[in-house]
């Protein structure tokens, strides 16, 4: 569901900002670079949607599931290459080598995937816009939205360059963004309130770096937006309690991300 709430539409957006050329291949070789660099937030939206088109190849769930236990019991207690993986799925079915390499090294995305569309997912969009603008406060029927509309639309709203106060307000007010215990609704909140530097939920923003989240794919947009949000004081001091928590791989990608050794030297 999230996939189709805004997935796809991030990932293409992103492709066109930034050159994450080979580190968007989801078999990555490293044959030169640093290997940190090839681990990004592309790969958590391209590797679902690679194996959503290989159950959709396959004819649906129940074909994927089967194949997936069939490949289980066929390499059990072996050591497999990822050629190994397309030789089997090539021999299972009628997809093509080319199309499956295309997928795994290829950058982006290939032509053939079409975008997903969720029947809301347009509507959560332009009341994102709205309210972006100052447009409204209220969000008709948010009450009943379920977490993936959220991280829409949150994420639309990151986009924007500055987010009224009285919209960050209601959000926290009204729709209690510093209790949410989702962790994708919580991290695309601070990024708006670490770019907006909203400092009625810098509390909420500490305890988010508390630890207790330490996925890359939270807490990089987050340190991200903290730099861009320019309060460097409060940035370094509630990543660097974190930062000792992180993998060293989470850490090494923050770092940059939010400037610590750029600006601490």
């Amino acid at each position: 569901t999230t996939l189709a709430m805004g997935g796809r539409t991030w990932l293409d957006s992103e492709l066109k900002q930034e050159d994450f050329g080979q580190n968007t291949c989801l078999a990555t070789k490293f044959h030169h670079g640093n290997p940190d660099e090839a681990i990004n937030s592309m790969l958590y939206v391209k590797g679902p949607l690679f194996v959503q088109w290989i159950g959709e190849r396959l004819g649906g769930k129940e074909a994927l599931l089967g194949f997936l236990r069939g490949f289980t019991e066929h390499f059990r207690y072996q050591n497999i290459t990822t050629q190994d993986f397309v030789d089997y799925l090539t021999s299972q079915s009628d997809i093509k080598p080319e199309e499956v390499q295309e997928w795994l090294y290829g950058p982006g995305l290939p032509e053939s995937v079409k975008p997903i569309q969720h029947p809301k997912s347009e509507e959560v969009v332009q009341l994102a816009n709205r309210f972006a603008k100052g447009g409204m406060f209220l969000i008709p029927g948010a009450d009943s939205w379920i977490p993936a509309m959220w991280s829409l639309f949150l994420q639309v709203l990151g986009t924007e360059p500055k987010i009224p106060r009285e919209a960050l307000d209601a959000l926290r007010t009204e729709y209690k963004m510093d209790e949410q215990k989702h962790p994708e609704i919580r991290a695309k909140w601070y990024v708006l309130v670490a770019k907006n530097r909203y400092e009625p939920s810098y509390p909420g923003l500490e305890r988010f770096f508390d630890g207790r989240i330490g996925r890359a794919k939270h807490i990089v947009p987050v340190a991200a937006a903290l730099k861009e949000g320019g309060d460097i004081e409060f940035a370094h001091r509630v990543y660097g309690q974190l930062r000792p928590k992180l993998s060293q791989i989470t850490r090494g990608w923050a770092d940059g991300k939010i400037g610590w050794q750029e600006e601490k030297n």
